[in-house]
């Protein structure tokens, strides 16, 4: 019962978008509106600048962070990565923005961040090393939440429910970037 409560706190928590509270407070339009059209921390700095993209992933990181604790001091490991999982699906289904919502990445980061310090640390690394290379936003996204996925596994241990949670984490938000995969490997289409 624990678990289902803190599901669907997980879920709302999820659903406050920072992303759309930040673009207000730097008068930049609803980042719903151009660019990807998806109200994340890269769609912010392509409107706002880098500094509210930077806030945008600190305030998501937070909140999650946040949800994370909890989750890990209260239930057993092998169900906090489903927590993760409604946190994701609350920002991407978000009960407040007319369920049109973000990617998760920053909330994913943020939930492993406290679980895995070290992991979320070197996930950074590998996303700025990814984007550099690749000029892709996404592939950098990819690396990050590979490497906190199994930052998150080698944390709560090696079992099935922690393990089948972990990757249905990492394959709910490749999944939600379908658009920007697609976008890559058709060179006729522009990358989101």
């Amino acid at each position: 019962m624990l678990f289902f409560l803190f599901a669907f706190l997980a879920y709302i928590i999820g659903s406050v978008n920072m992303a759309l509270r930040v673009s207000r407070w730097a008068d930049a339009p609803d980042p719903r509106d151009a660019f990807s059209r998806n109200p994340g921390a890269t769609n912010v700095y392509r409107h706002a600048g880098p500094w509210w993209g930077l806030l945008v992933v600190a305030l998501e990181a937070v909140k999650a962070a946040a949800v994370a604790w909890i989750a890990f001091r209260w239930l057993p490991a092998a169900l906090v990565p489903w927590v993760g999982v409604a946190l994701i699906l609350g920002n991407r289904f978000p009960l407040f923005h007319g369920f049109r919502g973000g990617k998760g990445v920053a909330n994913y980061l943020g939930f492993a961040l406290a679980i895995n310090p070290v992991a979320a640390i070197v996930g950074i690394g590998c996303w700025a090393v990814g984007i550099h290379f690749t000029k892709q936003p996404f592939i950098g996204s990819f690396l990050l939440v590979t490497v906190l996925t199994a930052g998150m596994v080698n944390m709560l241990g090696v079992s099935l429910a922690v393990l089948c949670g972990a990757l249905f984490n990492l394959a709910l938000i490749f999944g939600l970037h379908h658009e920007n995969i697609r976008g890559f490997l058709s060179p006729s289409q522009k990358t989101i």
